[in-house]
């Protein structure tokens, strides 16, 4: 699961060109959390989010990554 985030990001940096990326994972599950880690992900803060689902609803991890490699176009 790891190499397929790192993946992502790449394309997400590389080939859409976007300068930063958020993502959240349950608390409860933190497994993804050590994904996104190994992303190169920073964790930034954890927050109560409500959903339509109440099984959903939560607190949620959240993390970002930053593009500092990104091009710009001439």
């Amino acid at each position: 699961m790891s190499e397929s985030c790192k993946r992502v990001v790449q394309f997400a940096f590389e080939e859409v060109g976007f300068q930063k990326i958020y993502s959240y994972h349950h608390a409860d599950n933190p497994a993804s959390g050590k994904v996104m880690q190994k992303s190169g992900m920073q964790y930034l803060k954890t927050e109560y989010r409500a959903m339509d689902c109440e099984q959903l609803s939560g607190d949620y991890c959240c993390y970002e990554i930053i593009n500092h490699n990104q091009r710009t176009k001439a």
